[in-house]
């Protein structure tokens, strides 16, 4: 299991600002195509942040009440291409420090919160729903028919917005609570 520190923290706000630098002088050639590209990849981690304030866990999905609030990315690549990091730094989830961390295995997303599923794991998916169902852990991802085959939250777009559709009864069964709140903004797969 992969885990970042805040040193990486720092690079890639580091890295973010040499790159707006270079874009406001002109000196990176960029399509306006790209611009949408990192808009999407900033929504959706702002998003995935947001998601833990409005879902209950049960305490038994924390080590100790002292452990982080973990939120796992699971596939070849980072989706929010450094944008997730840059969303939780220096955040708290109900007084726990937020941990993000890369993982490879289905088996390392048993002290997760949150296991995001990149694209690059696709085949995979029915072993994840396979495995998550004996734990309390908010799965999303972003892959087509992701909450019609046993995924909670699946990003999708919809015109020129990104949004979200949710399943509350597989939610419900990984023994989480979704707010109404949230319930009002996603599109139901029942």
């Amino acid at each position: 299991m992969i885990s970042f520190s805040r040193k990486f923290d720092v690079k890639v706000i580091i890295c973010g600002l040499q790159i707006v630098v270079l874009l406001l002088f002109g000196w990176v050639p960029i399509s306006t195509a790209e611009i949408p590209i990192i808009r999407e990849h900033q929504l959706k981690a702002v998003f995935l942040y947001r998601f833990a304030h409005f879902i209950t866990w049960p305490p038994t999905a924390f080590e100790s009440p002292y452990a982080p609030f973990r939120i796992c990315l699971w596939g070849d690549e980072d989706p929010f291409h450094g944008q997730l990091y840059l969303a939780v730094a220096d955040e708290k989830i109900r007084g726990r420090l937020i941990e993000v961390q890369r993982i490879t295995f289905i088996e390392d997303m048993v002290p997760c919160q949150i296991v995001y599923a990149d694209e690059s794991r696709h085949r995979y998916k029915a072993n994840l729903f396979r495995f998550v169902k004996d734990y309390p852990i908010l799965t999303v991802s972003d892959m087509k028919n992701f909450v019609a085959r046993g995924g909670m939250i699946e990003f999708y777009n919809f015109g020129n917005k990104i949004r979200f559709m949710m399943a509350p009864k597989n939610i419900k069964r990984a023994r989480l609570k979704a707010s109404a709140r949230l319930l009002q903004l996603a599109k139901i797969v029942r």
